[in-house]
């Protein structure tokens, strides 16, 4: 079936050297897009450790999505995440970056509806690469 199983593993039970690569191989695939979410902390060393894995025999690349609210959501943004999918990449980021992404999509859908509130004609054009 379809439904996701979440186990929990202890520090230092080789989730980001380990289990990390292996679900990366296995979930892309070409059509899926593979993120890893984790805290700010572990990122530079999760980053590291997976350019390690995949630059020699098997090739992947890893993407990081840094986004917060005063970023702008762009047709660049979308871009790189189709490439990731694309290119079988793995795309790192923490919670803070999926939450901002989420907040700005709503930001400018809330923007468009309000037809009172005045908006760049490719506003409605970046909503979509967003949605």
């Amino acid at each position: 079936g379809g439904e996701p199983l979440v186990k929990q593993m202890l520090m230092g039970g080789g989730k980001t050297t380990v289990i990390s690569p292996i679900l990366s191989l296995m979930l892309g695939d070409g059509k899926s897009l593979v993120v890893q979410m984790m805290p700010p902390a572990l990122l530079e060393q999760t980053r590291a450790t997976l350019r390690s894995a995949f630059s020699s025999i098997i090739r992947k690349r890893v993407f990081t999505l840094s986004f917060d609210r005063s970023s702008d959501a762009s047709w660049e943004l979308l871009d790189k995440l189709r490439s990731a999918v694309a290119h079988r990449g793995i795309v790192l980021c923490t919670a803070t970056s999926v939450k901002s992404v989420q907040l700005r999509l709503l930001e400018k859908l809330d923007t468009l509806r309000d037809a009172r509130r005045k908006h760049h004609p490719s506003m409605e054009r970046d909503v979509r690469a967003l949605g």
